[in-house]
This record gives C-alpha cells, structure tokens and sequence, in this order.
C-alpha cells in the first residue's frame, strides 16, 4: 500500500509540472527591448538596437519572410546545391 501511495503521490506532482512551465505572463506590446546587433565581420564591435515587442515580432516576421523566399527562389536549402 505504501508502494502505490508514493507511485500516485509521484504522478500527481510529475503532471502539475508542465502546467507551471506554460504559465508564461502575456508579453507588453509597447514595452522596449533592447538587442547587441554584431557586426559583420567583428567579433567585438556591436551596437544596441531599441524597438518594442511590437517592433521585434514584425521584424523577425519580415526576416523569416524574406528568408523562405530566397530560399523558394534557390530550390530549397543551400545544401541540396552541393550533391
């Protein structure tokens, strides 16, 4: 009996985990974020670049845009290239 009350005690506490891990608080639009933008072709030199969150996530939105079509464009990835 002590067996299956530390198994059930185990599954109670192992399922209340993810449910913590997704509590994530809802990200302010109009809060500012700050990235170090490298540049190229220097491993110290970078300057910081300020947008909100707003900003950022049509930033990223329009960089992974632009990258799926160059890539459509090529045929794919750079690697399918050197068969």
């Amino acid at each position: 009996m002590r067996t299956f009350a530390t198994l059930a005690l185990t599954c109670v506490m192992l399922s209340s985990v993810p449910a913590f891990a997704k509590g994530e608080e809802p990200v302010n639009a109009d809060k500012k974020i700050c990235r170090r933008d490298q540049a190229t072709g220097s491993r110290v030199r970078s300057k910081p670049q300020c947008h909100t969150a707003a900003e950022w996530k049509a930033i990223d939105d329009a960089n992974r845009d632009s990258s799926r079509w160059y890539a459509d464009r090529r045929g794919g990835s750079a690697s399918s290239d050197r068969q």
